[in-house]
């Protein structure tokens, strides 16, 4: 169970890390074209 909820940890970590990195590359490319995100 400790095993299983440290490499769970390991993985979702950088994966929301990526994420938030395209998602705030989305978000200037949004502003930068004058469009608005799809979300509030």
């Amino acid at each position: 169970m400790i095993f299983h909820s440290v490499s769970v940890e390991a993985f979702v970590l950088p994966a929301f890390f990526v994420f938030s990195k395209i998602l705030k590359k989305v978000e200037f490319l949004t502003c930068k074209t004058g469009l608005f995100p799809f979300y509030i």
